[in-house]
């Protein structure tokens, strides 16, 4: 097979749904190569992609991938895939092939970069381990008339993996398909007995196919989620449609498995996954909790049946995630793999992207007043004949410290060069907005305060502010313009104590504490009447602006 090149081709790179490091690593496929003629299929992106550094050192003399990339062809025509390897490939010319550096034919290289979801054919004069990691391929199969060089998604275990006839069965174009062994001496043998040989993890056969077509095997995952679990801060969830091909009934299981290390190593700790129980699925009545994603199994019906098709719903709880010190990837994120596996052998991961919220910015969100407390019977509360409810504007600022607002403009504040940032303007800083286009505008008119007032506390523990209306405050609700004994009001004026209490876990949302907030509302009143008048309710607050800073500052 050490023949000499006559084309020339070269790898397309693959777009990426979720922006990624080059440099990070999730997942990890060892492959054992012995001395001679291997067929290796990767499931794995391998990080480095150049041939030159992923095969450094390794007893290589050659390495062989179809030009077409992904899309395997046959063999050319007239070459029965019964010979030996090595006449199938000097009389078909379209191979991209790598020699290593000290060859004599390294100049001829058209395989430069090695990517996942493609299969192999490597001459290895030692027996020799090549270990790749990198993020989980992509792609479907492709399938062209005739003969494909193609691997399966497959269990590692030998004993679990399923056979040729159960991968295949659900595919039209594969029904008796001839398929063969790459020997190390470089010879094809036909697979006897389909329905008992099974496929071995990270290998590639030779598969014939009827017509062109798309397979990927026996579970169908939505595109989407093959490209990745994007969990990235601003998206909720993350839905993922399992479907079963087969004609038969079948279990699925989903788990998670943490990220590698550099060393390879399996990172400590879980993201703290969540999944949407059995009790929220579309056509349900009930609604649904969130509870950790653990090992979850699915029953499948047979394919063309009601429940041949589930959808997963995923998401992050993100204040344990921003609370744990998590190292991320150098992209920013933190990454891991769903694993879908099912019980004949089955088994893809797909790349999760997430990353904890900070609390930093712009809250906003309403307090419905519910009660009151009784005047001729201190307390005890009165429930209201309706509930009153009004804004309530909250920010953090990157030093922890709180302010409530009675006003906020988000501005974009151009530098004139064609870039610059938002701003959270507030009264202080009204001079912000001269000669600045239209800017949203928030308010929370129940409130009588020039300015920010601060609060006391954090989101944890609870948060308390104390607004003062001095008697000659235009707003002092004793103040009336037609009458003269209430040019002012009562002496001492009016002050608000309000008191935030927040819930725990905001009933297994999996954005509480990140990006929803909530909980009771207290608020005693003095100077209204001789005795102190407390109401209650509850609040929700939402994130609105990650913006950590208030006038720009």
């Amino acid at each position: 097979m050490r023949c000499t090149i006559q084309t020339t081709c070269v790898a397309a790179l693959i777009s990426l749904s979720c922006p990624t490091s080059t440099l990070a690593q999730w997942a990890q496929q060892s492959l054992t190569l012995e001395s001679g003629w291997n067929s290796v299929y990767l499931d794995v992106d391998p990080s480095p992609t150049e041939a030159d550094e992923l095969f450094e050192g390794l007893p290589i003399e050659s390495v062989w991938m179809r030009c077409e990339g992904h899309r395997v062809g046959r063999p050319a025509d007239g070459v029965d895939p019964s010979e030996d390897l090595a006449s199938v490939a000097q009389a078909d010319t379209g191979w991209c092939v790598w020699f290593p550096p000290h060859s004599p034919q390294h100049v001829v290289n058209s395989l430069r970069v090695v990517r996942g979801g493609r299969a192999y054919l490597i001459d290895a004069s030692a027996p020799a381990t090549l270990s790749v990691r990198g993020r989980p391929d992509t792609s479907v199969t492709q399938w062209q008339a005739g003969y494909n060089l193609a691997g399966f998604h497959v269990v590692e275990e030998a004993a679990s993996a399923p056979t040729f006839s159960e991968y295949l069965q659900p595919s039209s174009t594969h029904h008796d398909a001839a398929i063969y062994k790459v020997n190390p001496d470089g010879t094809l043998s036909l697979v006897q007995e389909p329905e008992s040989g099974r496929i071995a993890s990270g290998k590639a056969y030779w598969v014939e196919s009827e017509s062109n077509t798309t397979y990927d095997g026996p579970i169908r995952i939505d595109r989407s989620s093959l490209r990745c679990v994007d969990l990235a801060p601003g998206i909720a969830e993350h839905r993922i449609q399992i479907e079963n091909l087969r004609t038969r009934k079948g279990d699925v299981s989903i788990a998670f498995q943490p990220p590698l290390t550099g060393d390879g190593v399996e990172e400590a700790g879980r993201t703290p996954l969540l999944h949407l129980d059995a009790a929220a699925q579309e056509d349900s009545p009930f609604p649904g909790q969130w509870h950790p994603l653990n090992d979850t199994m699915l029953s499948l019906d047979a394919t063309g049946q009601p429940g041949a098709v589930r959808t997963v719903r995923l998401a992050v709880n993100r204040k344990d995630l921003a609370d744990r010190e998590t190292d991320y990837a150098e992209d920013g994120y933190y990454h891991g793999l769903i694993c879908v596996e099912d019980s004949s052998g089955y088994r893809r991961c797909l790349d999760v992207r997430t990353r904890g919220e900070d609390q930093t910015g712009l809250w906003v969100g309403d307090v419905t007043v519910t009660d009151v407390e009784s005047l001729t019977t201190p307390g005890e509360g009165t429930e209201t004949a309706s509930p009153f409810t009004f804004r309530i504007i909250i920010h953090k600022s990157a030093d922890g410290t709180y302010s409530l607002l009675r006003s906020v403009v988000l501005l974009w504040l151009d530098d004139g060069g064609g870039e610059g940032s938002h701003v959270l303007v507030t009264p202080g800083c009204e001079e912000l907005l001269d000669g600045q286009s239209i800017a949203p505008r928030l308010s929370a008119p129940n409130f009588s305060f020039d300015g920010t007032v601060g609060l006391v506390g954090n989101f944890d523990t609870g948060l308390v502010a104390m607004i003062t209306l001095p008697p000659d405050h235009p707003l002092d609700p004793y103040r009336h313009v037609y009458h003269p004994e209430h040019a002012y009001g009562f002496a001492g004026g009016i002050e608000r104590t309000l008191i935030f209490v927040f819930d725990g876990d905001g009933g297994g949302d999996p954005e509480w504490g990140a990006t929803a907030l909530g909980g009771t509302y207290i608020e005693d009143i003095t100077g209204l009447h001789r005795e102190m008048i407390r109401v209650s309710g509850r609040f929700e607050i939402r994130k609105v602006s990650p913006v950590a800073s208030l006038c720009g500052s």
